[in-house]
Parts: structure tokens; sequence; C-alpha cells
């Protein structure tokens, strides 16, 4: 059973919240260009952004080398993966970006927002 605070909210509840408020600019950016982006966990509290495509497919975004990071310094850049299904191991695309910024994020999306052959 997870403790509660005073509020009524889980540990883990608060620790998602301060998820979204670490990553609140990339969520904003996402959210006025038009995708359902939430901040989520893969497991072990690996964060990544999960955007659900109106196709049913789901992209999962992540840090370049590894999980989104808790730390905002050690972003380094964007992975990207297209999943046709969210229980699948391994993305149907991949894209990779260097730039950190929201903008690149959303700049890096549009390639994957068409679907695949």
């Amino acid at each position: 059973m997870s403790e509660r605070n005073s509020t009524g909210i889980s540990e883990y509840q608060q620790t998602m919240a301060q998820a979204d408020e670490l990553y609140a600019d990339v969520l904003s950016e996402l959210k006025t260009s038009g995708y359902d982006a939430t901040i989520t966990q893969t497991g072990g509290m690996c964060l990544a952004i999960a955007i659900s495509l109106d196709d049913g497919r789901t992209i999962l975004v992540t840090d370049k080398d590894d999980i989104l990071p808790w730390e905002r310094e050690s972003h380094s850049g964007w992975g990207i993966g297209l999943y046709t299904d969210v229980n699948d191991a391994a993305p149907i695309q991949f894209v990779s970006v260097d730039d950190g910024s929201p903008s690149a994020l959303v700049g890096a999306l549009v390639a994957l927002r068409s679907p695949t052959e």
C-alpha cells in the first residue's frame, strides 16, 4: 500500500506531478502543436513522454541516450520511438535528435505523424 500525505495524494502521484512540472515546457509545446502528450513511467520509475495518435499508434519520447532524466541538466536530446502497440518491445520507427529543446522535439515528431507503409 502506498503512503498518502495529508491531502490524500500518494507518493507515486506526488513524484509523477514533479515529473509533470519538470517537463511542463515540453508538454505545453506539444499541446500547442496538437499532440496529446503525458508524462508516464515505463517501469522502475523510468520516465517517458507518451503521445497517443488518432490511429491507435503511440509515440514514446525519452532522452536520446537513455531514459528521460529526472534532472533536466542531464537531458542531451530526444529519442523518439513510434509503436503500433505500447507493449511492443521495439518501435517500428526511431529517431534520435541531438537538440533537447521542445521545438526540436516537435520538429522531429512531424516525420513520424505520417503512417508507415
